[in-house]
């Protein structure tokens, strides 16, 4: 294929931003019926033709019958295959987290169906779901960053090095949390959710380290201390980023309305779309991260 390397990567970008997937169905029903009826067609033949007897003529009916269920029913299920697709008008169709969705193949009419159990006003843009993405995977598989995602989540990957500057892990207890199987999971990170709460995952590995560590700090203790060391090590603040972003949208509409004297050409290429993008996203953990912060708080006063 003739192309260049720019081509290969925004082809390869597009498959991967508005390829969606669903079960592997082998074959359309147009093509099952006539595979069947090609079946009956040879087995008719075979025997008519003096090829053969009526006794092999349906067995390899028989035969033929057994290998379109086999890989058209019973393997996609078996081995959780899935097909992925790129389909004209619904590739265009933009995310918004909190509709529920579905995108969905007929088999019988051979069409792909989209449904939305949402109310659109006259004018404005129909939205789909994506699946429950947190911003990390719409930025990485969609290159973009939703506002308020229900989706979202903040990991602590450095939650077990926190809590040794809190309360010191001694190689005691990271043996103790190794045979008890906790250890990687704990060095993945404890999982922050969108409303600030700490799912159940995580509260029962912060519990079973502060008995491994003897008992000297509580979970609670160990979370919030943890999330308020991973606060103090970001090099920006939440609201250092929000500043930033709001005056990079007042520069973006002086720059839009004609009067951005005094814009370098610099600061234009610095401060573009993408910059954008990645100030929405900084500030959207960075949110995650103080609402933990304030339901440990009070969870902890309580």
């Amino acid at each position: 294929v003739d192309c260049t390397q720019a081509e290969l990567e925004w082809a390869l970008h597009c498959v991967r931003s508005r390829a969606f997937s669903g079960a592997y169905e082998g074959s359309t029903y147009q093509q099952r019926v006539g595979l069947f009826g090609f079946i009956v067609l040879l087995t008719v033949l075979y025997p008519l033709l003096s090829m053969g007897s009526w006794s092999q003529a349906l067995g390899g009916a028989v035969t033929g019958l057994i290998f379109i269920v086999a890989r058209d029913v019973i393997s996609p299920r078996v081995l959780e295959l899935k097909r992925y697709v790129l389909c004209p008008l619904v590739d265009m169709l933009n995310h918004d987290g909190t509709i529920p969705s579905d995108v969905e193949y007929r088999v019988f009419t051979n069409t792909y169906a989209v449904s939305a159990d949402a109310a659109v006003p006259a004018g404005e843009q129909v939205r789909i779901s994506y699946g429950p993405r947190s911003n990390d995977q719409l930025l990485q598989f969609h290159g973009f960053v939703e506002k308020g995602c229900v989706h979202d989540s903040y990991i602590l990957t450095r939650f077990l090095e926190h809590v040794d500057s809190i309360a010191g892990v001694s190689d005691s207890a990271l043996d103790t949390l190794e045979k008890e199987g906790l250890l990687q999971a704990l060095r993945r990170g404890i999982r922050v959710g969108n409303d600030g709460k700490c799912d159940e995952a995580s509260v029962l590995l912060a519990e079973r380290l502060s008995v491994a560590l003897g008992g000297s700090k509580k979970a609670l203790e160990l979370l919030l201390g943890a999330c308020r060391l991973e606060k103090q090590a970001l090099p920006t603040s939440y609201e250092e980023d929000k500043v930033q972003l709001k005056q990079f949208g007042s520069s973006s509409k002086r720059k839009a309305a004609g009067s951005d004297r005094g814009f370098s050409p610099a600061q234009s290429s610095e401060q573009g779309p993408r910059m954008q993008t990645i100030l929405e996203f900084r500030v959207s953990k960075k949110m995650l991260l103080e609402r933990a912060i304030l339901e440990l708080e009070a969870s902890s006063a309580a």
